[in-house]
């Protein structure tokens, strides 16, 4: 994984275009649970309250170390720890049932582990090897399916990003790429099943329910450098802009047709002027990082405007991917 995620760093390790939609690969079946379970308990320092169980609970992953802090939500007091996953704990997703998924990756973005967690549980239930640098993760409402958006692989100057199919979150995935797309770096199912994936340079695609082919989406009003996490809202795809730029930060709601797609509303978020890494829609709630990514903050959805609250990271640590996740399952 590019250190600090940032569009200049990732474009270094961009370099050929993918291949078209491929078999399931060879990867290896998900880790049975009790050896998934001693791995996470030899690194130690892992904790959660008790009560956390009937909470809903806040998931924020960490840059560098594998961290993952749990919050309560909306009291945003600190309520667990998972230590070490991997060297990057990257984005998140959530099931219909409460349970949590953790995107990891190497040092060297050579080999991704996707670890599944129970809500308000202490220990992984389930990991899942991954063939690339896993960076984000969506959960298909229609069927439990598991996507994962896969940067390149560092080690392998000649390899591509992808997208990881997991059925029905378990065993080995299938593996779908885009001719157009040198990199995949986030994904997001919509109510219906359809997979939406982007990068950090503009390009859009969609894997249709049931489908085996990407059909690339041209979206006006979105630049090359602009795309960032997307979301299912609800009612719309809406797509985080990632910038370096002074401005505030902006989330688009997206109206797809086919090829095409256009803005059809946009949620301004004020006090936050830049952002690196995947926020989190919860209904009326944006949560999201302050600029140096060590605090958690609220803002209203769609209305945007200023933050409700926020919960700062314990000792500075450097938040990237967040999730949200009910007691209530």
């Amino acid at each position: 994984m590019a250190s600090g995620r940032n569009a200049a760093a990732l474009a270094t390790a961009l370099l050929t275009a993918c291949g078209a939609s491929q078999p399931p690969i060879g990867a290896s079946d998900a880790v049975p649970q009790s050896r998934a379970i001693a791995t996470h308990a030899e690194r130690g320092g892992s904790w959660m309250r008790p009560n956390a169980s009937g909470q809903d609970l806040i998931y924020a992953s960490t840059e560098g170390g594998g961290d993952v802090y749990v919050f309560s939500y909306p009291q945003h007091k600190l309520v667990g720890t998972f230590k070490g996953l991997n060297w990057h704990a990257n984005g998140e997703c959530v099931d219909g049932s409460g349970n949590v998924f953790i995107t990891t990756s190497n040092f060297d973005g050579a080999q991704g582990t996707i670890f599944e967690f129970a809500h308000g549980g202490t220990e992984p239930i389930l990991s899942l090897a991954d063939p690339g640098a896993a960076t984000s993760c969506s959960v298909d409402p229609t069927t439990g399916n598991l996507a994962v958006a896969n940067e390149t692989d560092d080690s392998n100057p000649s390899a591509s990003g992808d997208v990881a199919i997991y059925s029905n979150a378990q065993g080995s995935p299938t593996i779908y790429t885009n001719p157009k797309m040198s990199i995949m770096f986030f994904c997001a199912y919509d109510s219906a099943g359809n997979l939406f994936v982007d990068n950090y340079y503009g390009q859009f695609a969609e894997l249709p329910n049931g489908g085996n082919t990407f059909t690339d989406i041209t979206i006006k009003g979105i630049g090359s450098s602009d795309d960032g996490p997307l979301q299912w809202d609800g009612k719309h795809i809406a797509v985080t802009i990632f910038s370096n730029s002074a401005g505030p930060m902006a989330i688009h709601r997206l109206k797809i047709s086919g090829a095409t797609g256009r803005i059809v509303g946009t949620t301004t978020l004020s006090g936050r002027k830049r952002f690196i890494g995947q926020d989190w829609i919860s209904g009326s709630t944006v949560i999201t990082f302050d600029d140096n990514s060590h605090r958690i903050g609220f803002w209203p959805y769609p209305g945007g405007g200023n933050p409700r609250a926020s919960a700062r990271s314990p000792k500075g640590a450097l938040l990237w991917g967040v999730t949200l996740s009910s007691g209530s399952k």
